[in-house]
């Protein structure tokens, strides 16, 4: 019988895979491609792309040299248990594999956790821009308000002026013409008839005055809610900056564990080189 043929049978300390069995366990003496293509990939994303493809050549050369390291160890040992290296290495690799997926899953979660908290980050700084639009106009709108009461401020208070200054000339001439008939007197009347009306006018700008002071003042109330709103925004967003800072720190970690486990896979197997040579 060739030795091709021969090496395919089932034997005691064969593979199981290589005979066409689908059990397998933990002491099944397989080649190491059997084993690594029977374990499921670990999913990889865009940032380990890189690291994978310059990885390529050296993980085909190193596979291949301990596939003839394998079959060269088994080759004539038709009976007894698999070589001990070969032994080491696929249950070293299958705990590797086991330790790649776990550090795998909690990079997906923290950046999945981290694209949340950037989105949340997104809609606070939205609703702050809308609250400083908001603001800019309110501001806008005292501001013109405030001019427009000076102005009638100014106004109301060159009135009063002239009106003092009338009223005081009108009563110079009372006294002046308090002595004469009847028609003066009448006169008289209607003057002052004339400043009372000038009185209650003066009455109705000082309730408009008070009207635009309190209008006045709620605007100004109204500027300080804003203000402590926007103060409590910003502190929100200063907690999700560190909390941000503390996840992509996180994620930094995890991202260096799987390199030095992966420096870690490769020194292990340039060593197992120099071993077996």
């Amino acid at each position: 019988m060739p030795s091709s043929e021969h090496s395919r049978m089932h034997i005691p300390g064969s593979c199981p895979i290589l005979d066409g069995e689908s059990h397998l366990d933990s002491e099944s003496p397989c080649p190491p491609s059997v084993l690594t293509d029977s374990i499921p990939a670990v999913e990889r994303t865009d940032e380990d792309h890189h690291h994978l493809t310059s990885q390529n050549l050296e993980d085909n050369n190193s596979t291949k040299n301990l596939e003839d390291e394998y079959y060269e160890s088994v080759e004539f040992q038709v009976e007894g248990p698999v070589s001990q290296p070969a032994d080491k290495y696929i249950r070293n690799r299958a705990a590797q594999r086991g330790r790649e997926k776990e550090l795998s899953d909690a990079l997906s979660e923290q950046k999945r956790l981290y694209t949340k908290l950037v989105r949340e980050n997104n809609d606070l700084k939205k609703q702050v821009e809308g609250f400083d639009k908001e603001i800019l106009v309110a501001r806008h709108n005292i501001d013109a308000a405030t001019e427009v009461s000076m102005d009638r401020i100014i106004i109301l208070e060159k009135r009063l002026i002239e009106d003092r200054s009338h009223r005081d000339v009108m009563i110079e001439k009372y006294k002046m013409i308090s002595t004469e008939n009847g028609f003066l007197k009448e006169r008289l009347r209607k003057v002052k008839t004339q400043l009372e009306k000038k009185q209650e006018d003066d009455l109705a700008f000082q309730d408009k005055i008070v009207y635009l002071e309190r209008r006045l003042q709620r605007e100004k109330d109204y500027t300080a809610r804003a203000d402590s709103l926007v103060k409590i925004y910003k502190k929100h967003l200063n907690l999700l900056w560190e909390v941000n800072n503390g996840l992509k720190e996180r994620i930094d970690d995890l991202h260096a564990q799987l390199l030095r486990k992966k420096h870690g896979r490769r020194h292990q197997k340039s060593g197992s080189k120099r071993k077996h040579g």
